[in-house]
């Protein structure tokens, strides 16, 4: 009977043995596991161990405090990363923040304040300790202003851009007067915006450094060209009265003074001509054959005049038409007429040299100088013909024109160079 007592007693101790034993176990555990808890949530508002950015430590810091230690460590440096830029002999000095050049410092940080924070709380535990010393590496998010390179390229050119200008010539009273040419040089921007963008970096402490040269740009019109202009080429004069068509003239012989063409070039006295237009006043001419007042009416005597200047130096038109009358100050076959949009007075300047159109204008006289260079034209003369052929059986007046060519006064050649038929005057 006792041992059968004593047998319940031990079972009764070993069953409360037991159940304290459990108790101190899960009590263990419970702490063990809130210990871990407010070790983890001591973490919640901090970076965990080993997260670097740019190899800077950001273990255990708040995002307050890593964001001020990244803007000290990176931020500012970068700022003052400097931009050497090389041209020719000078050279031009910015900053990083001339490209408002940064980081995305509050993104990163974002970043790396994230990093485990989804994990379980014993993986959390695990990276907050951190035994292996694992490092997760961050990098940072570089970017500048694209539109700052666009305006320090409009900076440089401002400074180093030459506007290229080309030589000219002015003629007064015979003499020839050359104005040198500026030679340009120009900044390729396409060439800066593509290296530039090539070369920013974020490597701190090292400047970025750039070269350039410029582009020369040279001109249409040298002085050395020019140079070959050196004398008178061909003559011609009209005279005209001095009334409202007179001062029609005068304009339209000032809008051609001073042409200068180089070689291959073309003039068009259509053209020229019309930027009078608001100028002139209302004069004669002939509209479908009749007379009527018109603007600008009369300035193909000036077109006339040019034709026959341009011819006796042996310039040929590539566009010319006679009047549909036939006119007072100029015999039949040798004038030229426009109508503006319509028709034309064009040539070409088919020397290898340049050639000056000179008009004056004034008391009742049109005078037009071509100058050029008369060794050239190797002592020849030329003169523009005409042959009347009489009417035919509707009254239209016919002509043929020649360019006669001359060699120390005497006639070497003859050329037909137009065939034209004239309304009678009704």
């Amino acid at each position: 009977m006792e041992n059968k007592q004593e047998k319940r007693f031990l079972s009764k101790n070993v069953y409360i043995i037991g159940i304290a034993i459990i108790v101190i176990i899960i009590s263990a555990l419970s702490a063990y596991l809130l210990s871990i808890k407010v070790s983890v949530d001591k973490w919640d508002e901090k970076i965990y161990s080993g997260v670097n950015v740019q190899d800077f430590d950001l273990s255990g810091k708040t995002k307050e405090e890593a964001v001020e230690a990244i803007t000290e460590a990176f931020s500012k440096k970068l700022l003052d990363k400097k931009i050497n830029v090389k041209i020719g002999n000078k050279t031009f000095n910015y900053t990083y923040a001339d490209l408002s050049a940064g980081y995305e410092i509050e993104k990163t940080i974002d970043e790396a304040m994230s990093f485990g924070k989804n994990e379980d709380m014993f993986k959390k535990n695990s990276l907050i300790k951190n035994k292996d010393n694992e490092i997760h590496k961050i990098e940072l998010i570089f970017g500048y202003d694209e539109n700052k390179i666009n305006e320090l390229e409009e900076n440089i050119g401002s400074q180093v851009n030459v506007q290229a200008k080309d030589a000219s010539i002015a003629i007064i009273g015979g003499k020839i007067s050359i104005t040198p040419d500026v030679v340009g040089y120009e900044f390729n921007k396409e060439e800066f915006v593509t290296t530039m963008k090539g070369s920013i970096n974020d490597n701190l402490g090292e400047d970025t450094n750039l070269s350039y040269t410029l582009k020369e740009v040279k001109v249409a019109k040298s002085k050395e060209a020019l140079s070959s202009v050196t004398g008178k080429i061909s003559t011609f004069s009209t005279s005209y009265a001095v009334n409202d068509r007179g001062t029609n003239l005068e304009i339209a012989t000032s809008l051609v003074n001073g042409t200068l063409l180089m070689p291959g070039e073309e003039f068009s006295y259509d053209k020229a001509s019309q930027k009078g237009r608001g100028r002139y006043t209302t004069a004669g001419g002939y509209v479908n054959n009749k007379v009527e007042q018109v603007e600008a009416g009369g300035i193909c005597q000036v077109c006339t005049a040019l034709y026959r200047t341009a011819m006796k130096a042996n310039i040929r038109s590539v566009e010319r038409h006679n009047h549909g009358l036939a006119v007072g100050y100029a015999e039949p076959g040798l004038d030229a007429t426009v109508a503006w949009g319509y028709l034309d007075y064009r040539f070409k300047n088919t020397y290898d040299f340049p050639i000056y159109i000179e008009g004056i204008g004034g008391a009742g006289t049109v005078t037009f100088n071509i100058y050029g260079n008369p060794k050239a034209l190797s002592g020849n003369t030329y003169e523009l013909k005409s042959e009347n052929l009489g009417t035919d059986i509707a009254g239209n007046t016919k002509a043929k024109s020649y360019q006669v060519t001359y060699k120390n006064g005497v006639e070497i050649s003859r050329e037909l160079i137009s065939t034209d038929s004239y309304a009678p005057h009704s």
